[in-house]
């Protein structure tokens, strides 16, 4: 680029296109390119800038629209728009590239194979994978970022905070410059802006809210993936806005989600914007919004997995019932991408694991879009057959949740215990396993009928539920309000041991529960809510021998939840999870070993990615 010859430079910049055309882009750093590039761009001889905008092309092929972003600022808008038509002549290429020629060092690597760190699938020498087409590496990882972090001084700060509007204003207006003049890449160390930006996302002035939630979109997009790392925690506050009156700032979150989901993924968006969906704060006009994002952005654009299908299955259930029909339409639009891009097996299996209603909600609302297609019936909650006749038999299928084959029905699929219970009351599966309560001599008392009664009460329960304290806390009225709920299920026996004060009866009646767990399954998990708050109550005890016996027994249940194909909901996981994450750092080895596997079959049984959000 020093060369006084203009034919020299011209040559050189024609060679290196040629190279990358042949060779890939992996076989020459970018970052050089880019600053020579920009160099030649100035030249006064035309040969030279035409030879700088062809190369520039050539790169676009392989780098797509990022590359124009990294060298806009520097630019003049004349040939910027000379730089565009180039672009339009060199689409991103679609899938592998394959190199026409080979070096001889890359040609020895692939005679070797896959080096230990190389990614699974891509091949050496240029030949990349459908995600790798700058050669056999990722694409974004070969354009430079920037370190702005020496930028964003304390007064920059201080103004994000100011009492002055006009301060803050211009505070987001100078990160934005930094943003462009970074070319739109960034690397995701900001300082303490994060922090400053949370605070704006419930700002009094609501233009400067609608623009730090652009602000926050522009900075996902520079960043990439390396926001779902340094920037999660402004989700929360930043989907709040989705109740906000104005249309702006509606729209400035559903932007914010666009850009986020197109740098880093959905995983962290959907749980996130699912509390915001279900808190019962959120207006009419963003659930219609929120609702109608999952459907085209989530659904349609293909980023499901089978934990996305399940929340957007929620979403549904708590669209298709609302009062307002512009929900009502959003509901509907999400119901047709479902039907549209999910099989109906993968509905099912992510229908299993919501309660009774949203089940029921969610199915109906399919069926309506499908012609009245059912889906494949998953078999109904234990709560949902209180109300049906048992068969003639006393044999208890185990799982009241597991995805029947061949589509069988809803009432064949699970068979009932020949216990009846007079009319108006509950019936329960146990009266076969009355013979393992007796076999527990050191237990006081009979059991006077079945050890646990089927509950239909879960969903009120989880509706009344109160969660996300600022910290982990049991409260003091939680063991004498728990004895109440759950001792009407109870047998006598079962209720001593699991109430009493010695902490011997708690071991046996968890021994008990853990006895008769494959006969009573359907009972446990229509009260597994209960049970949970009081595993949490001897969890927070000092007691090592009780703590013990509580954590094999969750073992012992999930075990059978995932046999069963069977999910913890998210008010269960929201009794329990804290709980563990609170007290995993057990001064024994082997008790923490304990909690490793109890989190290894958690994620079995709940998303992973929800999973990890207790970890804090």
């Amino acid at each position: 680029a020093t060369h006084k010859n203009p034919k020299v430079l011209s040559e050189a910049l024609n060679f290196i296109s040629q190279l990358i055309e042949e060779f890939g882009l992996a076989a020459v750093p970018v970052k050089s390119l880019l600053d020579w590039a920009k160099e030649d761009l100035g030249s006064a001889n035309a040969g030279v800038r035409n030879s700088a905008i062809h190369m520039l092309g050539v790169m676009h092929s392989f780098l797509g629209a990022p590359l124009g972003d990294m060298i806009r600022s520097d630019v003049k808008p004349a040939l910027m728009t000379a730089i565009e038509t180039e672009f339009g002549k060199n689409p991103k290429r679609e899938g592998a590239f394959t190199p026409a020629r080979t070096s001889r060092a890359d040609a020895a690597k692939k005679a070797k194979g896959p080096t230990k760190g190389a990614a699974a699938g891509a091949e050496s020498n240029g030949a990349g994978s459908a995600g790798n087409s700058g050669g056999g590496f990722d694409a974004e990882e070969l354009l430079p970022r920037k370190d702005i972090s020496d930028s964003i001084t304390s007064a920059l700060l201080g103004n994000l905070g100011s009492s002055n509007w006009k301060d803050r204003k211009a505070a987001l207006d100078e990160v934005e410059q930094l943003l462009v003049a970074a070319g739109g890449r960034i690397q995701p160390q900001v300082g303490d802006l994060v922090g400053a930006l949370k605070q704006r996302m419930g700002d009094s002035n609501k233009n400067l809210t609608s623009q730090a939630l652009s602000l926050v979109g522009k900075l996902a997009k520079a960043m990439g993936k390396g926001v779902e790392r340094n920037m999660r925690s402004v989700l929360t506050p930043a989907l709040k806005n989705l109740s906000d009156q104005k249309a702006n700032v509606r729209g400035a979150v559903v932007e914010m989600l666009d850009a986020w989901a197109g740098a880093a993924g959905v995983e962290s968006l959907v749980p996130e914007l699912m509390e915001a969906l279900t808190s019962g704060k959120c207006s009419s006009d963003g659930k219609a919004d929120a609702i109608t994002w999952l459907a085209t952005s989530v659904v349609l654009a293909g980023r499901t997995n089978k934990d996305h299908v399940q929340d957007c299955l929620r979403a549904l259930a708590a669209g298709t019932g609302d009062k307002t029909a512009e929900v009502r339409n959003a509901a509907n639009k999400l119901a047709e991408a479902l039907g549209e891009k999910c099989s109906g097996a993968e509905l099912s299996q992510a229908a299993n694991g919501l309660e009774g209603a949203q089940r029921k909600a969610a199915t109906d609302a399919l069926a309506k879009v499908t012609g009245g297609a059912a889906l494949p019936t998953a078999a109904p909650t234990s709560a949902a057959t209180a109300g049906s006749k048992p068969s003639g038999t006393s044999t208890l299928r185990a799982s009241t949740n597991k995805l029947p084959s061949g589509g069988a029905s809803a009432a064949g699929s699970v068979r009932a215990s020949t216990t009846r219970m007079p009319a108006g009351g509950v019936r329960s599966s146990l009266s076969l396993n009355k013979s393992v309560a007796l076999s527990k001599g050191d237990l006081s008392g009979e059991p006077e009928g079945p050890l646990l009664l089927l509950d239909t009460k879960k969903e009120d329960r989880a509706k009344k539920g109160k969660f996300r304290p600022a910290k982990f806390e049991v409260r003091p009225d939680e063991a004498s309000t728990l004895e109440s709920e759950f001792s009407p299920m109870l047998a006598s026996n079962l209720k001593a041991a699991l109430f009493g004060k010695d902490f011997k009866k708690h071991c046996e009646g968890v021994q008990l529960l853990i006895d008769a767990l494959p006969n009573i399954f359907p009972e446990v998990m229509a009260c597994l809510d209960l049970l949970l708050r009081w595993c949490v109550l001897r969890i927070v005890e000092s007691n090592t021998q009780s703590l013990v016996k509580v954590l094999e027994l969750l073992k012992v249940i999930m075990d059978g939840m995932v046999e069963r194909n069977i999910r913890i909901t998210e008010y269960e996981s929201k009794l329990l999870l804290p709980a563990l994450v609170e007290k995993c750092g057990h001064n024994q080895d082997k008790i923490k070993q304990e909690f490793r596997e109890l989190f290894k079959r958690a994620c079995m049984v709940h998303p992973s990615t929800k999973v990890l959000m207790f970890i804090k």
